[in-house]
């Protein structure tokens, strides 16, 4: 028979109020369940289903005890069992964690209800069992390799655990500081290159204007002295030529100190910000690639936990085929049943 099915759709929306989580569950397929109302449902306001609250999801000795209709319920127990329900919350880390938690406990019950029907529940005439049952020799023996089946997952994990803080977090650290280094080499360098732009072009232009400038008024003072003008005339023309050529050629005076002071140092620094920017990107390209050769070995190490794991959950499952009120060495787990404890508990 093929396994439980659920379908869940997970969604955000915009209210006055603010934003809302949702989470729409609902069983489709009962797979070994009884039927698909998985969902104990409490009925607050009668006369709205609107107002009902989800309990939790049912254990398997919710399928004998509550029916499926409402009305009953409502005028009863107050419960009943429902194939679909909705949940919503205000902030998204309280829904994922709950999704997550609701999908733990539908594996649970799943698993719980088959391990009800093949290993617990007999006949209604009851079976008759000749004790001792079990071979203590064969009961240690499965229980030592779950032991180190549990230790084995232990050890995967620290491994994987001492990767992530040795390797990846310190590459992603590198990756993020470069990746913020070449962004801001890139913008002091986009900023300088107009600047460098300009004072190239000025100083080119400086000499050729001075010459232009001194063979213009060498001009004058030609065609002045070639006029019909008074001695004192061209005396004072050529008086003012000589002011005006002295200006001029502070010109290439203040050329030289443009090149020296700015144009040099600033081609240097630009110099600079453009070897920076290589060096960056070579780096940031370094750490791109050393960050996925982690990211690979993280993959592996997260398959050794995974593997490991499945060789726990099989060698725990070899001790309750001899032993089914064993009790297993996992820790307990519980952080996401207790932040959702007011929601999920039992009534």
């Amino acid at each position: 028979m093929p396994g439980t099915l659920v379908h869940q759709l997970r969604s955000a929306s915009s209210t006055d109020a603010g934003a809302v989580y949702s989470i729409a569950l609902s069983c489709t397929a009962p797979g070994t369940l009884p039927d698909t109302a998985i969902f104990l449902m409490q009925v607050v306001t009668p006369s709205d289903p609107k107002d009902d609250n989800l309990q939790r999801l049912c254990s398997p000795a919710d399928f004998v005890t509550y029916g499926t209709s409402r009305d009953h319920a409502a005028m009863t127990s107050g419960f009943y069992r429902a194939r679909a329900c909705t949940l919503r919350f205000p902030d998204v880390g309280t829904a994922n964690t709950t999704w997550l938690e609701i999908s733990s406990r539908i594996n649970t019950l799943v698993n719980d209800y088959d391990i009800f029907l093949t290993a617990f529940l007999t006949q209604p005439e009851g079976v008759d069992t000749l004790y001792p049952t079990v071979d203590l020799g064969e009961k240690n023996a499965r229980i030592a390799t779950y032991k180190a089946r549990v230790a084995d997952v232990a050890a995967a994990e620290a491994e994987r655990d001492d990767h992530q803080r040795t390797c990846h977090d310190p590459k992603s650290l590198e990756l993020a500081t470069l990746q913020t280094q070449l962004e801001q080499a890139q913008s002091d360098l986009a900023a300088l290159l107009p600047v460098r732009s300009v004072t190239d072009t000025l100083s080119a232009s400086y000499p050729s204007a001075v010459a232009t400038i001194t063979t213009t008024l060498a001009a004058a003072v030609s065609i002045t002295n070639g006029t019909s003008a008074t001695t004192p005339e061209k005396t004072a023309v050529t008086a003012q030529v000589q002011a005006a050529q002295v200006a001029n050629e502070a010109l290439l005076g203040y050329d030289t100190r443009l090149i020296g002071e700015v144009q040099t140092p600033l081609a240097a620094f630009v110099g600079a910000l453009e070897a920076r920017v290589s060096d960056l990107t070579r780096a940031l390209n370094s750490a791109q690639a050393a960050l996925s050769s982690c990211d690979v070995e993280m993959s592996r190490l997260q398959g050794a936990v995974d593997e490991a794991r499945r060789a726990r959950d099989a060698a725990l499952a070899d001790v309750r085929a001899v032993c089914t009120d064993y009790q297993p060495l996992l820790q307990d787990n519980s952080t996401l049943s207790a932040a959702l404890g007011l929601l999920l508990g039992g009534v």
